[in-house]
This record gives C-alpha cells, structure tokens and sequence, in this order.
C-alpha cells in the first residue's frame, strides 16, 4: 500500500507527550521534519519506476523502439547543448573537448645534435612539482552519502549459481539419504561440484515438496555403505584398517622407545 502524502504544517506539529501511547508512536503520524535525502529517495523511486515501465513497453511493443530511442537522444541532445534558439538552432554549442597534454615517457633519452648522438640532460631531472599538478587536475570531485553506494546484506556474499537437480543426481541423493542420514558433508561428497549448503537446501526443498517421501527415506533400514562407490564418487582414497592399525603400533613402539630412552638418561644423571 502507497503512503500518503504528508499534509503541509506537519514538520511544526509535536507529539502529545502526556497522552501518545507506544502503540500510536508506531503509526506513521505523518507529522515531523522530513528525512534529508527524503527528495533524493522519492526522485530516484520515480526514475526506477519510469524505466521499469520503458522496458516493458519496448518488450510488448517492439514497433516503437526506433521512436523511443529517437526521443532518447533528443532529451540527451537537449540536456547537452540546451533548448533551440530563435533562429531554430541549438542556443548552446557543443564544448570541444580539451587537448590533455600527454606526458612524456619517464627516463633517460637521447637527442642528436650536429649529427652526434648526445644524451638529453633534462631528462635526468623531474620535476615532480609538475607531476603532482598534473595528477591533481585528473581528481574528479564525488559527493558521497549514505545512498551514493547502497550496502546491504547481500553485497559481500558470495552468490553460488545454483545447479539443476536432475533425475540422477536426485536418485542419487536419496540414496545418500538412506545411506548417511542427515549428515550432509558426507551427501557432499558424493557430488563434486556441490557443497555442504546446497545440499542442505536440496533436503529442505524437497522436505516441502515431497514430505512423504523424505519420511520413508529417513525412517527405512539404513543401507550399508559400498565404499567402492564412496570412493569412486567422492575420489577419495581410503586407507585399510589393518594399515591403519600397523601404523599405530610402530608409532606406539616409537613413543616407548623414546620414553625408555629419556628414562636411561635421567637415571645416569641422578648417579
């Protein structure tokens, strides 16, 4: 619903202290100053707005793009070089564009004078006095406010583009479902080119859509894990247990080793 206007005198009007209840100051009471940038914010919805309605015009008529882009350049032509004068002719020429000196090559150089090659002394020297003018004229002055630049929630995110689940990958993640459970950094695994989050909000998605079919996913006999599949999929490398246990021990002997070691030698000491 549009806001109505605020009514004229309302920025001198104040609130009734003794009898505005908290319920009536969360109304919008139309009276009080204006925000500052109030004027800025209302022209810059209003110029949204007329381009939104452009674009749609120009998509359902597409006969009247020539025409609008004809008043475009007319409006653009007008805002550049003024109105037309009497005589029929824009009132305004058009500036011609500065000539920007262009800086010459920083660095030594050489000249030829009476036919010998002999090096340019002014080259050895900088003016950098001259350099600093020169870069200042190239500032260009930028009023910055809240609204110059808008920030919010989403500007530092980082926006995955979202993959489409198709009949086996979807296959696939129910299978992973009455595999692993919820446990979605294992599910993750089994596709490469998906992370945890995604597949969270696959199972979220699909948990509104097919309810009844996450519940029979969830409450069915877990399968056992193939773990050749795992590996095929996942591309991880597994390790035997009896690998892992035989590693365990020679560390195990290692520790002892050392312990008995530093025993020995604490016992020399105290000799």
């Amino acid at each position: 619903k549009q806001r109505a206007s605020t009514p004229e005198g309302a920025e001198e009007e104040e609130i009734d202290r003794e009898n505005m209840t908290m319920l009536d100051l969360c109304k919008d009471l139309k009276i009080g100053k204006p925000f500052s940038m109030h004027g800025e914010i209302k022209a810059r919805g209003m110029k949204k707005k007329a381009a939104l309605a452009r674009a749609k015009l120009r998509k359902e008529h597409p006969e009247l793009i020539p025409l609008m882009d004809a008043e475009d350049n007319e409006a653009a032509g007008e805002a550049g070089f003024g109105g037309a004068g009497p005589s029929g002719t824009n009132a305004a020429q058009p500036e011609e564009p500065e000539v920007q000196e262009v800086p010459a090559p920083a660095g030594p150089r050489m000249r030829i004078i009476d036919g010998q090659i002999v090096m340019d002394e002014r080259t050895l020297q900088i003016d950098r006095q001259k350099n600093a003018a020169a870069q200042r004229q190239e500032l260009t002055e930028v009023e910055e406010n809240d609204f110059t630049r808008v920030i919010t929630s989403g500007t530092w995110m980082k926006m995955e583009r979202s993959q489409v689940w198709d009949a086996a990958a979807n296959e696939l993640f129910y299978e992973c479902l009455r595999t692993h459970g919820t446990d979605f950094e294992m599910i993750a695994s089994y596709f490469p080119h998906r992370n945890r989050r995604q597949i969270k909000l696959k199972f979220n998605k699909e948990e509104r859509n097919n309810p009844q079919k996450i519940t029979r996913a969830m409450t069915a006999p877990k399968k056992p894990i193939d773990l050749d599949h795992f590996e095929k999929m996942s591309s991880i490398q597994l390790v035997d247990v009896e690998d892992i246990e035989k590693e365990r021990e020679e560390y195990d002997q290692e520790q002892i080793a050392e312990q008995s070691k530093q025993d020995a030698a604490r016992a020399e000491d105290t000799r």
